[in-house]
């Protein structure tokens, strides 16, 4: 049972809070509980949100909210807003799963949801339960239609987000290690591999290939192997 409960506004200067317990969620407010089906949520959020302003920071937290709380079979606090906020998946995208020889279709909803034919869930794998009934990684099992996984999207995504705010690096140097690593992250796809594994067999290969095509200086192939084992401590320390 998940008894995180995050606060998600107020009446009346009386806290609304809301929690993940099994299969629902449970309202709290002002010493009374009132238990939500997922779709009861999601219409909340959509209440809350639609009252708020464009310039009211607290506009769209309610999703993200309850997606947070709505993902179990993946440990990702990354969610499909996230990729909708930096340009790499767009509103009304249609994602494609295939189950027992037949696919199945999903539209991003603007608030970073996936609508399948009507019916709304909040997570990729909630999607996938919706279409299989079983638990899984939605992350692994719906691509962008006629493209990639969505798992390959959010590795591109936590490149963009490589180093955080606080890196102490010029912008320039910033660009520079995020692009080494979208190409390290590119290869390692390709290659069937893990993105954050450190391996030194894979950057040796990976470095001589970018040699033999663009003839790097021994300077550059070093540059590339620091920063590639910086993404991987960056990887373990965001427990990925």
């Amino acid at each position: 049972m998940n008894r995180e409960q995050v606060h998600i506004g107020c009446i009346d200067g009386k806290t609304i809070a809301l929690r993940r317990q099994g299969d629902e969620f449970v309202l709290c407010f002002d010493r009374a509980e009132a238990r939500l089906s997922k779709e009861a949520a999601i219409r909340l959020a959509n209440l809350l949100t639609s009252s708020s302003n464009n310039s009211n920071p607290e506009k769209g937290r309610t999703y993200s909210t309850i997606q947070r709380l709505s993902e179990r079979t993946s440990k990702t606090t990354e969610t499909l807003a996230d990729l909708l906020e930096e340009g790499i998946l767009e509103v009304g995208s249609v994602l494609i799963m295939t189950h027992q020889g037949k696919d199945h279709y999903a539209t991003v909803t603007s608030q970073g949801a996936l609508d399948l034919d009507g019916h709304i869930e909040l997570t990729p794998s909630g999607a996938s339960k919706w279409v299989t009934g079983q638990e899984s990684d939605g992350w692994r099992v719906w691509s962008i239609r006629n493209g990639a996984r969505l798992s390959h999207l959010r590795w591109k995504l936590r490149s963009i987000r490589f180093l955080g705010d606080n890196h102490g690096y010029v912008l320039s140097t910033i660009r520079e290690k995020r692009k080494i690593v979208r190409r390290w992250i590119n290869y390692t796809l390709d290659n069937g591999l893990d993105p954050k594994a450190f391996d030194e067999k894979t950057i040796e290969g990976h470095l001589a290939e970018r040699k033999l095509a663009y003839n790097y200086a021994e300077a550059t192939l070093h540059y590339y192997r620091s920063t590639i084992r910086q993404w991987c401590e960056y990887c373990e320390d965001s427990n990925w």
